[in-house]
């Protein structure tokens, strides 16, 4: 996936929304954003879609843990286009994600050297990710979210592979795969 950098060599994010956490005092923060045709044009790019015709998030940003952890809730809607991956034809995906994720606004940023141990409980909850080192952007959040609940492999609905390398077609090779209990039936009826 290519890295797209600003003047000063960092990535640089298409749909930049900055947000100040320290807005989050008591209450909850609601935000709305949208990406418009040219930061849709280069988010698209850089996830090599064909073309990303929608992209919307409705946010809620709430403190928890007394204060030292910022939740980010949100609903994103998208609607891209990517190319099948059998025949290279538009497959259109309209998205409808819900998604929350937590930040430690106590922690060192990421980027900076940390001190301590980190124990890691495979049971817990997942742990609340550090502020990146620029701050917290809204948009990269939501882009985040984007990326994962696109399809990494979209096929059209007709779209069938023809031959596997082994000059087969995969989906005759499925269907015509014996079925094990079908000679447990045989060894029953011989009386074995």
């Amino acid at each position: 996936m290519p890295v797209f950098e600003d003047a000063s060599g960092r990535p640089a994010n298409e749909f930049a929304r900055p947000f100040d956490v320290e807005r989050v005092r008591d209450r909850e923060v609601l935000q709305e954003i949208a990406a418009n045709g040219e930061e849709r044009s280069g988010f698209a790019k850089r996830l090599g879609l064909e073309s990303l015709e929608r992209l919307a998030a409705s946010l809620r940003m709430r403190r928890r843990a007394g204060g030292a952890i910022l939740r980010v809730e949100g609903k994103l809607e998208a609607r891209v286009v990517q190319s099948c991956v059998v025949t290279l034809d538009p497959v259109v995906s309209d998205l409808d994600v819900a998604f929350e994720v937590d930040f430690d606004v106590t922690a060192p940023r990421a980027g900076t050297a940390w001190a301590g141990e980190v124990e890691i409980d495979p049971l817990a909850e997942d742990a609340a990710e550090p502020l990146p080192p620029g701050g917290l952007d809204l948009g990269e959040v939501v882009a985040e979210q984007l990326a994962l609940a696109i399809d990494p492999y979209p096929r059209a609905p007709a779209a069938r592979l023809e031959r596997s390398l082994a000059g087969e077609s995969p989906d005759a090779e499925r269907d015509e795969k014996p079925n094990p209990f079908a000679a447990l039936r045989g060894i029953k009826r011989d009386g074995g």
